[in-house]
């Protein structure tokens, strides 16, 4: 996933400086510096993944007390690349400009 870089949990514990947490409705969300910030040219896009400086995943699951991180099902169907607009568009690291 591009929007994670090199990665950010690895066998359900976040790396360091990685946040992940399951929102109310059960989505995993992922803060830290390991995230993109926008998607080139494309706000629309950035507007919908980020909320708070979280990215919200399709993954819905839980996290424990300890933090380690359990995924369940994917909450929308998964896209392939080449139909997925946010892989089109590109995610892209760096100050947002205005």
């Amino acid at each position: 996933m591009s929007e994670t870089c090199g990665g950010c949990v690895y066998d359900g514990v976040p790396l360091d400086g990685v946040r992940v947490r399951a929102d109310d409705e059960g989505r995993l969300r992922i803060s830290g510096p390991v995230l993109m910030n926008r998607y080139h040219g494309r706000p629309d896009l950035t507007r919908e993944a980020l909320d708070g400086g979280e990215f919200v995943t399709s993954d819905l699951g839980s996290v424990a007390d300890d933090g380690r991180a359990s995924p369940s099902p994917r909450a929308s169907a998964a896209r392939s690349p080449a139909t997925n607009p946010a892989t089109a568009a590109g995610a892209a690291s760096g100050p947002i400009a205005a």
